[in-house]
């Protein structure tokens, strides 16, 4: 994931410091949901794709979009409230935050949300961008 042009990677490893580690997933959700942000505000002004019975799939669309984003800025938030002083309170922690994550937990995005629709998926699978963007989420595009 891209933050800026930048990559948006998950902490390699918990640093020895619970409080430290906790601090790095808080940035780590904090920078997935600006991207989530930026993706949102893209979506928004693109619009519906122009095909006919494409408004309905790109409505669930944004509306998954922006509670995926809603789901883990609150589980950034409430893991940045969490007092962590040792490993067993930062599991805790990490434990009510993946919680607070799991209705989200199987959404693919998007591009993936949209390309469920057959009228859609013949341009995702034409367009090089469009079918990459939907490869990268949730593998082959389907065929009809």
């Amino acid at each position: 994931m891209k933050k800026n042009g930048a990559k948006v990677q998950l902490p390699e490893s918990q640093a020895p410091d619970p409080a430290k580690a906790k601090q790095q997933m808080v940035d780590f959700f904090g920078d997935v949901v600006t991207q989530l942000g930026s993706l949102e505000k893209d979506l928004k002004k693109s619009g519906p794709p122009p095909v006919d019975a494409a408004k309905a799939d790109y409505a669930r669309a944004m509306k998954e979009l922006g509670g995926a984003k809603q789901a883990l800025d609150d589980s950034r938030v409430s893991l940045q409230e969490q007092k962590v002083t040792d490993q067993a309170s930062l599991n805790k922690a990490l434990q009510q935050a993946g919680q607070d994550m799991a209705a989200y937990g199987k959404y693919d995005g998007p591009a993936a949300e949209l390309a469920k629709n057959a009228a859609l998926q013949n341009a995702f699978a034409s367009v090089p961008n469009c079918s990459d963007l939907v490869k990268s989420a949730s593998g082959p595009v389907p065929r009809s």
